[in-house]
């Protein structure tokens, strides 16, 4: 919109951006000028975003506890200090109830898409008080609503606490094992744990494995450890290894493994039927 003159009556229409971005252009060439120049109000709306590192916050729906609008999409994606797991109470929530949710819903997700990560949850109805927990340091929390019916939303804590597992780190040199490993302890039967290791660019990865003991299972299809070069949930990453079982390498020889590039995962899976 281009705008020029003078506004006496009534004002121009309300300006609202498709995205999270809006550019302002004030132009006046060299003529020597009176007027006064404009002025204009702006107020940022929306949903959704990324929360890094910190140990509580609070989540709502827009406009909560009034109605949420129609035809919206909001993405939250929370992310924990490694090591650490994130538990969210949804204290109140009030979305239209329809058959399996089909319409506006309430999605929470561990790990840090909302595509191929796990689904912990899909809410739609009335209810209050509702507890979940990622099964490492990544949620993510999805909500959708159509474009008819709409109720007064949700509002929900989040917390990170440790004893999760799972995370990105940057360091040099580390070690990583999976949740209460040691001392006879076992992981939670349900897990899925997601480390990324990262270097600097043009530098590569070395891991070594030390020792495993997780379920056998055909292929190892209920419960893995799993080890990527590159990203485990991009296409264009390289499965290098699955295991199952136990360590059995001659002497319990560790393995050794090299990424082709600066990155590096490993996926810990479990079926929730063992561990």
């Amino acid at each position: 919109m281009t705008l020029c003159g003078n506004y006496t009556g009534s004002l121009p229409p309300m300006i609202r951006t498709g995205q999270n971005e809006a550019i302002i252009q004030f132009i006046s060439d060299e003529t020597r000028s009176i007027e006064s120049g404009f002025r204009l109000e702006w107020s940022a709306t929306g949903c959704g975003g990324e929360i890094r590192n910190h140990p509580v916050g609070v989540i709502s729906s827009p406009n909560y506890p009034n109605a949420y609008p129609l035809n919206i999409e909001c993405l939250w994606h929370i992310y924990a200090e490694p090591g650490y797991r994130v538990d969210l109470l949804i204290e109140d929530i009030d979305i239209e109830l329809t058959h399996e949710c089909t319409y506006d819903n309430l999605q929470v997700f561990s790990g840090n898409n909302d595509r191929d990560s796990p689904l912990l949850l899909k809410q739609c109805s009335r209810a209050a008080n509702i507890h979940v927990s990622s099964y490492g340091n990544e949620m993510t929390i999805k909500f959708t609503s159509d474009l008819s019916n709409v109720q007064h939303g949700f509002n929900a804590t989040f917390r990170t606490t440790e004893r999760g597992c799972g995370g990105t780190y940057f360091t040099d040199q580390g070690t990583i094992t999976s949740p209460n490993y040691g001392g006879g302890n076992h992981y939670d039967p349900k897990t899925d744990c997601s480390y990324r290791l990262l270097a600097e660019e043009n530098f590569e990865i070395e891991l070594t494995v030390n020792d495993y003991d997780i379920p056998r299972s055909i292929n190892c299809s209920a419960s893995y450890l799993a080890i990527y070069d590159g990203f485990f949930d991009e296409s264009d990453s390289v499965l290098l290894a699955k295991f199952c079982g136990q360590l059995t390498q001659p002497s319990n020889q560790a393995l050794q493994f090299r990424s082709n590039n600066s990155i590096l995962s490993v996926r810990l899976f479990s079926d929730g039927l063992h561990s």
